[in-house]
């Protein structure tokens, strides 16, 4: 059904201003309406499946330089991608078909209207054929080889995982110099037309579709919590809705397992008191002595590490000396003897970045 500019949605006007700035037209914003809504009803009539997202991938192509004449030039070029001799046929059907109709609403015996009504429906079945094929092309190209090759590769890509399916559709954004324009868009769709399959969710903002969080912090973040992103946004959603950083790492840190507490060591083998919480960590002279059970300071230092990771999101090799003496003053409470020996392993190890 043909759109005028007021019955444009909200949301797709919003998304229209937004390619409309990212992308520099050099048309004002109304003609820049107009010409979607030319579009859009352009690529309605010549069958399109899905006008709407045929347009917006439309103008992620068309250079941004030109003139409002010369872009609706290039979006009827980009919207007929097939050779005339098959549109002149389509088109003689349709009238063919139009004249029989209003003919055989004319007839007024029952043989004349038997004929014209098999007639119609023989030029329907043409006319029928004509579109798929024009449709095909429109997908495909005008080479059979490239239809192949297209099928094969929707085979392939569905052994893909998700993450580089989506990765695929936003490496094929510009086309690559080794592919031909047909087969290029023939590509573009096939992708698209799996992620609609796997059901990816699109931005409610930009339109693309979002990658799925696989990992976050080294952590891998299983499938069922539907965290995504948006890397032309750089945001995160969850159930279309935006999420913050925060929500998926409270989400992460309620999977995380308790560390288990170890038994208590006979007192041999125990840490030596810790050091006021004011006083920095070379002040005792007990630091510099290697402490106690020597073999379990690894271990203990691999659990400071991950656990000032979770704290900071950082690596204790990329924070500076003042960083890490507050974080080992929050987490000395809880882990004092493991805190004691990370202290006593910086003070001793001047190349300690190196080691962690």
């Amino acid at each position: 059904m043909p759109i005028s500019i007021d019955k444009i949605p909200d949301s797709t006007k919003e998304l229209l201003k937004w390619k409309y700035e990212s992308r520099g037209f050099k048309v004002s914003f109304p003609q820049f309406l107009a010409l979607y809504v030319y579009a859009y009803n352009k690529a309605e009539e010549y069958g399109f499946s899905d006008p709407e997202t045929t347009v917006m991938e439309l103008f992620d192509r068309i250079d941004p330089d030109l003139s409002y004449d010369e872009l609706k030039s290039e979006i009827e070029a980009y919207l007929i991608p097939v050779s005339t001799p098959e549109l002149e046929e389509m088109e003689f059907w349709k009238r063919r078909a139009e004249e029989l109709e209003k003919e055989l609403k004319k007839a007024v015996s029952p043989k004349v209207y038997e004929e014209l009504k098999r007639e119609l429906e023989r030029v329907k079945k043409r006319l029928e054929e004509r579109e798929r094929e024009i449709e095909e092309l429109k997908r495909y190209g005008v080479r059979e080889e490239i239809k192949e090759r297209t099928k094969e590769f929707e085979e392939i890509i569905k052994e893909y995982p998700t993450d580089e399916l989506v990765a695929s559709w936003y490496a094929l954004e510009t086309k690559p110099p080794e592919l031909s324009e047909e087969e290029w868009l023939a590509r573009r769709e096939a992708i698209r037309r799996e992620l609609e399959r796997r059901k990816v969710p699109k931005s409610p903002i930009t339109g693309n579709f979002l990658e799925p969080v696989r990992e976050w912090k080294g952590i891998r973040v299983p499938a069922e919590m539907r965290f995504w992103y948006d890397p032309v946004e750089r945001r995160f959603y969850r159930d279309g809705r935006p999420v913050t950083p925060e929500t998926i790492e409270k989400a992460i840190l309620t999977l995380l397992k308790p560390i288990k507490v170890e038994r208590p060591l006979p007192p041999v083998f125990r840490a030596p008191p810790k050091p006021p919480a004011f006083r920095q960590p070379g002040y005792r002279k007990s630091y510099y002595e290697e402490p106690p059970n020597y073999k379990q300071v690894d271990r203990h230092i691999e659990l400071i590490v991950g656990m000032i990771m979770v704290e900071t999101g950082k690596h204790p090799r990329e924070m500076t000396e003042e960083e890490i003496a507050d974080i080992l003053a929050k987490l000395e409470p809880s882990y004092p003897r493991q805190v004691y020996y990370f202290r006593w392993f910086i003070q001793n190890f001047p190349n300690w970045r190196e080691l962690v």
